[in-house]
């Protein structure tokens, strides 16, 4: 296994698009921002979607491969990512503890800087209904 990580070229967009459908997830439109990939080779086995919000990140979109979940593929890509910066993002349940073991905590929703409040309401991560709820988490190093 040869793991390379980085943006998404435009001739990769459907391949990214077709794993992303592979695995239950939508061919979510994002307004701005760009698309890091993880490749195993040739084949696109996970996907970032990245915005950039007032100097902060925003992980809009993370997704492995189903058949390549549960071996490290995921932590090493999002670490790919953090740097010396703010990083945010939106999560269920289930992901919290994931996304705890990479540093990230759980804020309120008014622990948000107003911009990237505004983007997460945007792109749907906010506001939570009844049978949908997402955690705000911040990286916290």
């Amino acid at each position: 296994m040869t793991l390379e990580y980085g943006p998404a070229s435009e001739d990769e967009l459907a391949d990214m698009e077709r794993m992303l459908a592979d695995n239950d997830r939508g061919g979510q439109r994002y307004e701005w921002g760009r698309w890091f990939v993880a490749r195993d080779g040739g084949e696109i086995v996970g996907a970032i979607h990245v915005a950039e919000v007032d100097g902060a990140l925003y992980l809009d979109d993370v997704s492995v491969a189903e058949a390549r979940r549960g071996a490290g593929l995921g932590s090493e890509f999002v670490r790919t990512l953090l740097h010396d910066r703010n990083v945010y993002l939106a999560c269920h349940d289930n992901r919290i503890a994931f996304y705890e073991r990479l540093g990230f905590e759980v804020i309120e929703q008014s622990a948000l800087p107003r911009q990237v409040l505004d983007h997460a309401y945007r792109t749907e991560d906010l506001p939570n209904g009844p049978d949908h709820v997402h955690h705000i988490m911040r990286w916290t190093g």
